[in-house]
């Protein structure tokens, strides 16, 4: 009897060992490296740029457009920097410039070269994602559109409902709420059943990482913006399912348009759809701009 109640709580033991520990490193994965710049890839002008983010300085780059009608302010996924190795930013760079943008790309807190320890999946980046529209600004005085893929997708849908001054934003895979989708798809990044390391693993991320699952809910504020929102979800997305932008779409169906493009992997859209999901971006941009352009001759 007295080895059974060793091993029982032997097992207890490791379970809650390797829950928080998986759930440290989930909060505090290791920092993907820059390999290159937007000069050595593509020939273009670029400025290096930093910007405090509260105590965090954040780095990035800064790509103008000589002729440039807008800004895109791009925050990369989970795991990845600037570079965004899951869609390659340098292609959205060369696809942005030939629409005219000026592009400003940085890293979020506790990656790439920005300072931070953690990764907190939407909850401090936010302020990143708030910091870098401001730095932005200073600048261009053109419109701001802002662009995020997965983990940075969720960020921009995050802050649609908290500035006045973006024309519009582009979310190439987002969660809706994060507690509800680790909740449904942890096992995909951990491997481990739900029961019972779920639980630890959720509060040992919020412990370790000073976060809040429950406050990361891009669902509600795509319900509460008043900027247009375009999004856009390859239908066998085997990291973030598509239903997540559907119910983001749910929440305000007038300011969000959806697109669900046939092609599986995560956040590959771009690469195996280009002209479909250039089209969404271009018609989406120049229908904000031209509106807006209505706008102010209306009151001038």
């Amino acid at each position: 009897m007295m080895k059974i109640i060793i091993g029982v709580i032997v097992i207890v033991f490791l379970i809650y060992i390797i829950s928080w520990i998986v759930g440290y490193i989930m909060t505090r994965p290791k920092r993907a490296k820059l390999k290159y710049n937007p000069k050595e890839k593509l020939g273009v002008d670029y400025e290096d740029i930093e910007f405090k983010s509260g105590k965090n300085l954040i780095k990035g780059w800064y790509i103008p457009c000589k002729d440039n009608r807008f800004t895109i302010v791009y925050s990369h996924g989970y795991l990845e920097n600037r570079e965004s190795s899951t869609i390659d930013i340098y292609r959205v760079i060369e696809e942005m410039r030939k629409l005219g943008a000026n592009i400003l790309c940085f890293d979020f807190s506790g990656s790439g070269e920005s300072e931070g320890y953690c990764v907190t999946c939407g909850y401090r980046e936010k302020m990143d994602l708030m910091n870098a529209i401001d730095f932005a600004k200073t600048k261009s005085t053109a419109p701001i559109f802002i662009y995020g893929i997965s983990m940075g997708a969720a960020t921009t849908a995050l802050v649609t409902s908290e500035r006045d001054d973006i024309a519009g934003a582009i979310c190439d895979s987002p969660f809706s709420n994060l507690k509800s989708y680790l909740s449904a798809n942890l096992g995909v990044w951990t491997h481990l059943p739900k029961f019972p390391f779920q639980p630890i693993i959720f509060r040992a991320m919020e412990k370790t990482a000073g976060l809040t699952l429950d406050k990361v809910v891009p669902a509600e504020s795509v319900k509460n913006s008043k900027v247009p929102i375009l999004l856009m979800h390859g239908k066998g997305d085997h990291l973030i399912p598509y239903t997540e932008s559907e119910k983001l779409k749910e929440t305000n169906p007038d300011m969000v348009t959806l697109d669900i493009i046939e092609n599986n992997g995560h956040c590959k859209s771009l690469e195996k759809e280009r002209d479909r999901y250039m089209e969404n971006v271009s018609n989406f941009i120049n229908k904000v701009l031209e509106k807006n352009s209505r706008i102010v001759d209306k009151n001038i």
